[in-house]
């Protein structure tokens, strides 16, 4: 549980809304070590979960990749997330054979804009959290959504991505540095994307981590 005696304004983090999109690609099966790397950071998912929803009063957001999937892209779709009481991403579901993290992604932040159109946003924004495998094969897609939605944001710290890589994809390290440190290089009004090693997160600092993605 997040306090106040905390080192970075937890206000900010609360009266928002979560969205955690679990992008695990069917490519886990064929990299060796890859499909382990998952099992070894499922115990650091269920934490950000935790500490997500701990932060949204009416419950977060959660895709998990999935072959059963009814909310498009390849995902199934849970509402409403809160504490304990969510599925086990990892024993209960199985990546399909295509996948696009970038095409949802973009779907949620449009419901996003058109929620704060019609005043139903939470008045802090939102914060999105993509874990994933490797690069995604929309490259182009995602710098280009990146861009256009720092352009529509009211205010700095309204909207963020964070995007944690599972793995050592080193293509996915490249356009991950990209979206962290050249953003405004590249026309940004805001720096949205703060990314981040699975490995690197320290359980008992997530909300630094959620700050870190905030105020990247």
């Amino acid at each position: 549980m997040l306090t106040a005696s905390q080192n970075f304004p937890i206000e900010l983090l609360k009266d928002r809304d979560y969205t955690i999109i679990l992008s695990r690609s069917c490519v886990s099966y064929r990299v060796p070590g890859l499909a382990q790397c998952w099992a070894e950071a499922q115990e650091a998912i269920q934490a950000l979960i935790q500490t997500c929803s701990s932060l949204d009063d009416d419950g977060l957001v959660l895709y998990v990749a999935s072959e059963v999937a009814q909310a498009g892209f390849g995902f199934q779709k849970y509402e409403y997330v809160k504490g304990d009481r969510h599925p086990s991403p990892l024993q209960d579901s199985y990546p399909p054979a295509s996948l696009d993290c970038v095409g949802l992604l973009g779907e949620a932040i449009q419901r996003y804009f058109e929620r704060r159109a019609a005043g139903q946003s939470k008045p802090n924004g939102e914060l999105f959290l993509v874990i994933l495998d490797g690069e995604p094969i929309e490259r182009q897609q995602l710098t280009k959504l990146v861009l256009e939605t720092a352009q529509r944001l009211e205010h700095p710290h309204e909207l963020a991505i964070g995007l944690v890589q599972i793995g050592d994809d080193s293509m996915a390290e490249g356009l991950f540095r990209v979206l962290d440190e050249g953003l405004e290089k590249i026309g940004a009004v805001h720096d949205i994307v703060h990314t981040q090693k699975i490995e690197t997160l320290n359980s008992e600092h997530l909300g630094a981590f959620l700050w870190d993605v905030l105020n990247d």
